[in-house]
């Protein structure tokens, strides 16, 4: 149970390939597609706008991608346990190759919040360990799986989320 916990602790984060120049672009085009209705913004300042914002971007990108391997901050790190294979992630999250891929190995495309319940472990057995998240869109029913395949020792359930 503790060696299960130790390998499901990580940072939290999924280090896909990012355009962040792309990123920059779409924004300027959301802000110019409204600049001429609503007469706040120039063009040159929605260029400005959408640079100021790629920064922000790409600095908290850095500062989480920083965390990788030793950050522990996500009890319960999809990442951490069953990794997404680097040419994967260099297509980036929203290419239907990686959804394909989250949705057979991972069965959601992330997991927020997570967090450890540490006042329901037990050291006899059954030994419990209770994790609480978020999925981002269904279930990580296939996670589940593989991890209960991979830790055969340990009984692995959604609680009663059908």
């Amino acid at each position: 149970m503790r060696a299960f916990a130790m390998a499901a602790a990580g940072a939290g984060v999924t280090p896909w390939a990012r355009d962040f120049a792309a990123e920059e672009e779409d924004v300027f085009h959301l802000l110019a597609a409204r600049a001429p209705q609503d007469g706040r913004l120039s063009l040159e300042a929605c260029r400005i706008f959408a640079a100021q914002f790629r920064e922000r971007l790409q600095d908290h990108h850095d500062r989480a991608l920083a965390g990788l391997g030793h950050s522990c901050a996500c009890p319960f790190d999809l990442q951490a346990l069953l990794p997404v294979p680097a040419p994967i992630l260099g297509l980036g999250a929203r290419h239907p190759d990686a959804a394909r891929w989250l949705a057979a190995h991972w069965g959601t495309t992330e997991l927020r919040k997570s967090m450890l319940h540490p006042g329901k472990a037990r050291q006899r057995p059954p030994a419990t360990l209770r994790y609480s998240f978020f999925a981002a869109d269904t279930l990580p029913r296939a996670a589940v799986r593989r991890l209960a395949r991979a830790w055969p020792r340990l009984a692995l359930d959604l609680g009663g989320a059908g």
